[in-house]
């Protein structure tokens, strides 16, 4: 069964490569993403001027510009502000800190939104560029730096070339087994009763490193594989839950029904665990009638 998976990169790199002057080179990342095709634009002419007209070059902006930017635009950068918080650690090529390194990124830009030069899309790459050391980023942070350099900042700092820059990096250096990893988790994540909590929390963060979404026929089956059997068996009573929130809802549910009566057959035994119809042990030489406690009483 071939996943559902829950991101929108694709879609998103569509759009970014929508006008051929911000399409990366081809040797800039190691993996293509569908039938896009990365080309560079060396030329002078290519590099300061949009082909077509004017007019065309303004619906084409128009048609890729993203939702999120329509409406209100975002406040001006105010001179006073100061840089704020900590600049990420420096990125050295490792794939297993990819995803951090970026998710820092973010955090740092998203701190620093109203400094002036953190609104320039183009500055912001070239400012990653420079958290990126050692051998194994040089030879791609030097093909992104002549990238930018064949843009003009008077035309082309637009949010499309932060976007690409994004979907190149997770390109480059994203980790290609993480998916893998995380689906190998899920086949074999298990529920520890009654921790059914714990249980959900793992099992969402690993069905998203996998690329799974909750309404995924096959994940939905990894969460009911992984329930203990006795809350398993009372989910699967009818009514049978149709959706991953009506089987997440009916887990705890269920979960917390069996720890009440655990805790009520506790207190009855004295602490002991419940067990109904137990022999009881009389001195050696001693025998009561029938041997059974619940026949005495």
């Amino acid at each position: 069964m071939q996943k559902d998976r829950s991101r929108n990169s694709s879609q998103s790199y569509a759009y970014t490569t929508t006008h051929p002057k911000y399409r990366l080179p081809r040797n800039t990342c190691k993996r293509n993403v569908g039938n896009t095709n990365h080309t560079s634009n060396s030329s002078p002419n290519n590099g300061a001027t949009h082909p077509g007209s004017s007019r065309r070059w303004g619906q084409e902006k128009e048609r890729t510009t993203p939702i999120s930017r329509q409406g209100a635009p975002p406040a001006p950068p105010n001179p006073d502000v100061k840089v704020m918080g900590m600049k990420p650690e420096n990125f050295e090529g490792d794939q297993m800190k990819a995803e951090e390194f970026m998710e820092d990124v973010k955090k740092y830009m998203c701190l620093n939104r109203q400094v002036p030069g953190f609104s320039s899309p183009m500055t912001k790459v070239v400012m990653v560029l420079t958290f990126m050391k050692g051998q194994a980023t040089s030879g791609w942070t030097r093909t992104i730096g002549d990238w930018i350099d064949t843009l003009d900042p008077a035309i082309d700092d637009q949010p499309i070339v932060w976007d690409t820059f994004i979907i190149a990096f997770k390109q480059q250096y994203l980790d290609l087994q993480k998916e893998n990893r995380a689906r190998n988790k899920l086949e074999n994540l298990r529920m520890k009763f009654p921790e059914v909590d714990e249980y959900i929390a793992t099992f969402e963060d690993t069905s998203h490193d996998a690329g799974y979404t909750m309404t995924n026929p096959e994940n939905m089956q990894f969460f009911l594989k992984g329930l203990s059997r006795g809350v398993l068996a009372n989910v699967l009573h009818a009514p049978i839950p149709q959706t991953y929130q009506e089987m997440k809802v009916k887990a705890i549910e269920c979960t917390n029904t069996q720890q009440m009566m655990s805790n009520i057959m506790s207190s009855l035994t004295g602490g002991k665990p419940f067990r109904p119809f137990q022999p009881t042990r009389q001195p050696m030489g001693q025998s009561s009638p029938g041997g059974w406690q619940g026949q005495q009483q």
